[in-house]
Order: structure tokens, then C-alpha cells, then sequence
């Protein structure tokens, strides 16, 4: 009986001690459990903080002095447009995406890796699978083994396209300073010359009777004088030189009073529409030189259509603080907030293709013949002195449309 005691008291024991164990292996499952949960969400994290950023990373694995294998981040799907899955079946995605203009100087930064060397970062261009070139900069660094071998080189590479944009928009603006200064400059005293000639060719022509043979020859002096003082003054609107006559100003009223002049120099082929805000806030500004503005985007227009039919619509209107404007806006630095009286002149033409609106307001630019190249500068200057804005919609074979913003008077 007593064994029969003895041995139900030490199975009892036995099991308490399993039971013990039992439920140390479930807790300590249960730690590992939760471990592993905290090790997902961890990685997960990551994953996402990487994926998130405006940057990848890629790695190139080497054996026997070469390239055999790469791995790029999620994020590369973001910045290129093609997946990992993309890269990995094609070894040669990469190298095929490099501008041809910068694949050499790329070349060069690899062969210094495969070497064993060190390089710094390098800014190039790659065509993303859209078709559009943006800016990176890729930064590579080698990983070595003990040994001293090239085992791989991981790479990050990120988007700067926004940057080269930002610097490029920064150069052109200085040399534009710097040309207007020195433009100014020389209108100013081309200006005084021609003003000399003109009024000794007046002078000339008065003191001749009407019907010296002379008098044709002097008329032709004095037309030319005239036109060359149009340039100037263009020059001299595009630098800012000008002076300001500023008073209140209603554009619809402007527009409705220089249609029958508009409307004189048009062919039968150009059909012009109007569509004037009546209910338009007022602006402080030089009406003459408002005029000018319109002459020159008119003319601008009319040389798009060229030869055949087309139309050109004057539109005006309001827009407020916040409007989000579509296009290429030129002088954002002066938006701010606050309402807009606004001016648009579209036209139906041949539109313009990258190269010529990135050039539209360089001075003597123009895609007509020598001698032009004008219009479009000075009407740059004149809304920058007026502080205003001006968007620009252009494709070729779609037309253009100019739309200037002035600040309306509190």
C-alpha cells in the first residue's frame, strides 16, 4: 500500500514537474513568438522607410573581376520606372538607361571601383521608362574581404532633378541680369546716336525743297532711325530701364479699346476672339507699356499661324491666391497672396517645341530670321517691373497660350 502511496506522490510530482515545463516552453514560445512579431513589424518599418525616401539602393556583386549580379531597392520603381523584377532579368537595364552623353564619365567611375579605388559621387543623366531624362546622383562604394578582394560595390543613388532645375533657372537668371545690364547700357547711348542722325536728317529734309532727288533718300534715313529706335526701346523694357508711369487700370477696357487697331492688321485668314471679364479688379500699371505687352504677344501669335487660317483668342479674368496653374510659369517668385487680374492671348499656330521655350525670352532668340527676337524679352520685363507672373502652354502642333498675372490694387 505504501508503495502503491509512494509511487502516485511521484507520478503526481512528475507531472507538476511536466506541467512546469510545459508551461515554461509555452511562455518562452510565446516570447519567441512575440520576438518575431516585434522583428517583422521592425523590418516592415524599414522596408517602408526605405521604400519612402527619394532614394534606392542597388548592390553589384563581383566574382572573378566582373559583374555578375545586381539587386536593387524597391524604391528604384519610383525614381526609374522599372521594377526590381526588371532589373534582375536584364543585367544590362542599368547600363542601357545612362544618358549616351554620360555613359563615358560612368564607365570611368565603374572601372576605378573594379579596381579597387575609391570615387566620389557623380551626377549624370538616365532615361527613365517613361521615356523622360532626369538627374541622379550615384554614389558607389566598395565592399572588400579580408583578403583584400572586390566582392561587390553597393550604389545610392538619388533624384536631383528638382536641384539641376533649381541651378539651371539660377544661371540663366544671372546671365539675363548680367545681359540686361549691359544691354541697358547700350541702348542707352545707341539711343543718343540715333537720336542725333534723326534730327539732322529732319533737319536736312526741311531745309530741301519737295522735289530735291535727295528727299527719298533722306525719308529712308529717318525710317530706319525709327525703327531702330523700336529695338531700343524694347531693349530697354526688357532691362527694366524704362520708367514707370503706374495709375489704375482696368485690362478688359485696355483690350476693348485697342480692338479696332488689333483688328486693322489682321488678314482675312485670322479669325480674332474676345473674351473680356467684366467684372475685373483693378491694377496699378503703365498702360502704354501694357499695350506694348499685347502687341507683342499679338504679333507672336500671328507669326505662329504664318501663312494659313487660324485663331487667336484674348481672354482676361481673375485668379486668387492658391490657383493652380498648369505649364512653365516664369517670375513665380512673385506670386504670392492675394488676386490677380489676368491676361491671356492663345493662339491656334505651330506651337513651340522644348528647345525653343526654354530659349522664348533670351534676347535676339527668335525662329523667324535675324533681326527679330525682341517681343518676347521685353514683354518678360515689363510684367516683372509690374511684379506680376506669366504661364506658358506650348506644343508642337497644339499652339500657344500666354497668360500674364498682375496684382490686383487692395
Amino acid at each position: 500500500m505504501r508503495d502503491e502511496e509512494k509511487s502516485r506522490e511521484q507520478l503526481i510530482s512528475e507531472l507538476v514537474l511536466l506541467r512546469q515545463l510545459i508551461s515554461r516552453m509555452e511562455s518562452d514560445e510565446a516570447d519567441l513568438m512575440r520576438a518575431e512579431g516585434v522583428l517583422r513589424e521592425s523590418e516592415e518599418y524599414y522596408r517602408r522607410m526605405v521604400n519612402a525616401i527619394t532614394t534606392y539602393t542597388y548592390s553589384v556583386e563581383i566574382s572573378d573581376g566582373r559583374a555578375v549580379s545586381t539587386r536593387h531597392s524597391g524604391a528604384c520603381l519610383d525614381i526609374t520606372g522599372y521594377s526590381e523584377e526588371d532589373y534582375q532579368r536584364d543585367p544590362f537595364l542599368w547600363y542601357s538607361m545612362i544618358h549616351p552623353s554620360d555613359r563615358s564619365m560612368v564607365e570611368d567611375a565603374v572601372n576605378r571601383i573594379m579596381e579597387g579605388l575609391s570615387v566620389p559621387p557623380i551626377e549624370h543623366r538616365i532615361v527613365r521608362r517613361d521615356g523622360r531624362t532626369i538627374w541622379i546622383r550615384n554614389t558607389m562604394v566598395p565592399y572588400r574581404t579580408r583578403e583584400g578582394q572586390l566582392a561587390r560595390y553597393d550604389g545610392l543613388v538619388e533624384d536631383i532633378t528638382a536641384r539641376k532645375q533649381m541651378e539651371a533657372h539660377l544661371l540663366w537668371g544671372q546671365k539675363m541680369e548680367s545681359l540686361g545690364r549691359m544691354a541697358g547700357s547700350v541702348a542707352h547711348n545707341f539711343n543718343n546716336i540715333l537720336a542725333a542722325i534723326l534730327g539732322y536728317a529732319e533737319l536736312i529734309q526741311a531745309g530741301l525743297p519737295s522735289s530735291s532727288p535727295h528727299q527719298p533718300m533722306i525719308e529712308q534715313i529717318i525710317i530706319a532711325c525709327q525703327r531702330a529706335q523700336k529695338i531700343t526701346s524694347q531693349i530697354v523694357a526688357y532691362t527694366g530701364h524704362m520708367p514707370l508711369r503706374l495709375e489704375p487700370l482696368e485690362l478688359s477696357e485696355l483690350v476693348r479699346g485697342m480692338a479696332p487697331l488689333i483688328e486693322a492688321g489682321l488678314s482675312d485668314k485670322i479669325t480674332i476672339e474676345y473674351h473680356l471679364s467684366s467684372d475685373l479688379p483693378i491694377v496699378n500699371a503703365d498702360s502704354n507699356q501694357i499695350r506694348q505687352v499685347v502687341i507683342n504677344l499679338l504679333t507672336n501669335a500671328l507669326e505662329a499661324i504664318g501663312d494659313t487660317a487660324g485663331t487667336i483668342t484674348v481672354s482676361t479674368g481673375v485668379l486668387t491666391a492658391g490657383a493652380d496653374l498648369s505649364g512653365e510659369v516664369f517670375l513665380k517668385e512673385n506670386q504670392r497672396d492675394g488676386t490677380w487680374a489676368t491676361l491671356e492671348i492663345r493662339d491656334d499656330g505651330c506651337g513651340m517645341d522644348e528647345n525653343t521655350r526654354n530659349r522664348m525670352f533670351d534676347p535676339f532668340f527668335s525662329t523667324k530670321f535675324l533681326g527679330r527676337g525682341l517681343g518676347l524679352p521685353a514683354v518678360l520685363g515689363i510684367v516683372r517691373r509690374h511684379q506680376g507672373f506669366i504661364r506658358v502652354l506650348s506644343e508642337p502642333g497644339k499652339g500657344t497660350a500666354f497668360l500674364l498675372g498682375f496684382p490686383a490694387v487692395p
